[in-house]
C-alpha cells in the first residue's frame, strides 16, 4: 500500500519534467480472499475487507509497512474422519460430505 497513492499527493516535478502526476487518493479500499478449496469435506468461507478514508489515513503512513492478518473460517463436514476396524484403504472421492460440524 503506497501512502501517496492512497491519501493523494501533488505532482512530482524535476527539472520541469513531471515524474509523477498528481494523485487524488482514494476514499475506499478493500480486498476479497477466495481461499481454496471451496467445496468438499473441508473448505473455507470467502472473506471481504472494506475500509473507508478514516481507516486508510490511520493505517497508511509514509515509509511504513502495513501487515494485515487474515483469519479464514474453515468449514468441516461430517465424514471428514471416520473410525473403523477395517484396515484396508477405502476410496472416499465419491462420498458426499455430511452436514457442517459445529465448533470453534
Amino acid at each position: 500500500m503506497n501512502h501517496a497513492v492512497m491519501t493523494g499527493t501533488d505532482p512530482v516535478v524535476h527539472d520541469g519534467e513531471t515524474i509523477r502526476r498528481r494523485s487524488p487518493g482514494t476514499s475506499m479500499m478493500g480486498f476479497r480472499v477466495n481461499a481454496y478449496p471451496q467445496e468438499g469435506f473441508v473448505h473455507y468461507v470467502p472473506t471481504t475487507l472494506r475500509a473507508g478514508v478514516e481507516i486508510i489515513t490511520e493505517i497508511a503512513k509514509p515509509h511504513r509497512t502495513v501487515l494485515v492478518e487474515i483469519v479464514l473460517d474453515r468449514i468441516v463436514h461430517e465424514g471428514v474422519f471416520r473410525l473403523t476396524d477395517n484396515l484396508e484403504p477405502e476410496d472416499f472421492r465419491d462420498d458426499t460430505p455430511g452436514s457442517p460440524l459445529e465448533g470453534d
